[in-house]
């Protein structure tokens, strides 16, 4: 080979190693991954669920899943009533765990596209609010931050998956892998003990998950509306 060839090519090689490194980590690379990713890993964990675990009753499984991003509806009312579906504690478990992982991940690496979306801005304005009501009502929360974030996921009530915990994450600064990974902790340790409260309830002590899941249901309804209305009055006082 000509010396000629030789510094031709390793000309090529100078230009073309840096124009791929620009090609992979470009922002809008990484911001088409941080947008696409967690849908891609839902949908992965649903073709699993369609054609390996859940052959039969996929839908009833999948309504339930998409159930949980409803309000007043939480881990409390959606677990029951998914054992009472006859669905397994830990299918049921498991699968809240991977919607509050997934819901965090799209919140934590998309927070400030979120923030100025027509509707999920004010959405998120909103969260910010009632994080800060919950922080001034619970301020242990912030002084153990990480454990603080973990144990709010773990707490069985509404506004506690893994959209409104994100945002309360950003409000502490935490960083976003450890938002992640405090969401992730705490949403499997609290569904797994709640799957399995609500089963050994109807194994050991007879107790229909129905009649769990219709009590959860009514507090939470309670609750939800409650806060509304208290929400109305305070705007009409201030207006």
């Amino acid at each position: 080979m000509k010396d000629d060839d030789i510094v031709a090519n390793e000309d090529h090689v100078s230009c073309f190693t840096p124009s791929l490194a620009k090609l992979y980590f470009s922002p809008l690379i990484v911001r088409a991954l941080k947008l696409s990713l967690p849908f891609i890993l839902c949908a992965t964990y649903l073709l699993f669920l369609k054609y390996i675990y859940l052959t039969d009753n996929f839908n009833q499984h999948a309504g339930l899943m998409l159930l949980y991003f409803l309000p007043p509806a939480g881990k409390e009312t959606i677990i029951p009533l998914g054992i009472a579906s006859g669905f397994s504690w830990y299918l049921m478990a498991v699968s809240i765990t991977v919607l509050d992982v997934l819901s965090c991940m799209f919140m934590v690496w998309n927070f400030d596209l979120i923030c100025k979306a027509p509707v999920f801005g004010g959405w998120t304005a909103a969260c910010v609010r009632g994080g800060t009501k919950l922080l001034k009502r619970f301020p242990w929360i912030a002084r153990v931050s990480e454990l603080g974030l973990g144990l709010f996921v773990m707490l069985p009530f509404q506004g506690s998956g893994g959209i409104a915990s994100s945002v309360l994450g950003k409000m502490l600064g935490l960083p976003s892998w450890n938002i992640a990974i405090a969401v992730s902790v705490g949403s499997f340790l609290g569904s797994v003990l709640l799957a399995f409260g609500v089963y050994s309830a109807e194994q050991y002590f007879k107790i229909n998950p129905i009649l769990l899941f219709g009590g959860a249901a009514i507090i939470v309804t309670i609750i939800f509306i409650y806060n509304h209305f208290s929400k109305k009055e305070k705007e009409i006082e201030n207006s």
